[in-house]
């Protein structure tokens, strides 16, 4: 596997195509879900052969929204399969990675010790005191793409969200469950 090259591309490639429209899902957003996967994937005692998987799947798993808004992975997980053997992945290497990145898709559940990770990672900002600056720039990003609340109706559905949200990983829930849960009383006292 040739991780440090193919994460160069991946990189590029999002910055030259992922639309400036996406506020939230923006080529940050999968820097720093690659970032927090491994910050796990080192906590939760991953091999580094787990973690260059982990992170592989991190940085394509949003890949999906150049062409497609919602039910992106799909098209996430064509991305990966085509690009990933001319980086030199295994096709056992790939199809972990593409199982990781199907995890990601808001209404799975993850099954494996590596989904849960990634999971874990894509949802790091439940649990950091920003939380409320992201939750703006996803509502902002859903509305350029067709879905508007009222602030009451958004803080209603961050609301619900929080409440059936769980992380999976001990080290996510001992990193980020605590905030996770103010955050969550700040926004139901604010109704």
């Amino acid at each position: 596997m040739d991780f440090k090259n193919l994460e160069l591309h991946i990189l590029s490639f999002l910055k030259e195509n992922l639309s400036d429209k996406l506020l939230y899902h923006n080529l940050q957003h999968s820097i720093d879900v690659a970032y927090f996967t491994e910050f796990i994937g080192k906590k939760e005692n991953c091999t580094s052969l787990e973690i260059t998987l982990l992170k592989t799947a991190a940085l394509l798993h949003d890949s999906g929204f150049i062409k497609q808004y919602f039910h992106n992975e799909k098209y996430a997980i064509e991305f990966a399969r085509q690009l990933l053997p001319d980086f030199d992945y295994h096709t056992n290497e790939i199809e972990i990675i593409s199982s990781i990145i199907a995890s990601t898709e808001v209404k799975v559940t993850p099954t494996t010790h590596l989904q849960k990770i990634l999971k874990d990672a894509d949802y790091y900002n439940f649990g950091l005191k920003q939380y409320t600056t992201s939750a703006m720039a996803l509502r902002e990003e859903m509305e350029f793409y067709g879905t508007s609340y009222s602030a009451v109706e958004w803080k209603n559905v961050q609301i619900k969200f929080l409440e059936k949200h769980q992380y999976y990983t001990q080290a996510a829930i001992s990193e980020w469950l605590e905030t996770k849960k103010i955050n969550l009383d700040k926004l139901k006292s604010s109704l």
